[in-house]
């Protein structure tokens, strides 16, 4: 038995790029996690923050984890009920612990 294989050919066509979404997935794609603006901005910038220090391209390990655990800590201040910002000052202060850059 032969089995063929074929490969869309790249880039795929405009009309594959602008298709239209189911309206369950554009809800989610348009929800945004929190109805407070500066919550969201610092959540943003504790993800930009823990993102250089998961990359290794942090100058200083130490205090871009600081400044990332502030930046969680002020959405989470901001808007108690941001359930995602807490996870996200969770799991950094666990890689934080666990590579031991908070020491």
């Amino acid at each position: 038995m032969c089995w063929t294989v074929t490969t869309p050919s790249f880039p795929f066509p405009s009309s594959a790029r602008q298709a239209p979404l189911p309206p369950g997935e554009s809800a989610l794609i348009a929800e945004v996690p929190t109805k407070y603006p500066a919550a969201y901005d610092l959540f943003r910038k504790g993800q930009y923050f823990f993102n250089q220090l998961q990359t290794n391209s942090a100058k200083d390990p130490v205090a871009t984890g600081r400044a990332a655990t502030e930046a969680f800590r002020g959405a989470v201040a901001a808007d108690p009920t941001f359930a995602l910002a807490y996870a996200r000052l969770s799991y950094l202060e666990s890689y934080l612990q666990w590579y031991g850059v908070d020491k």
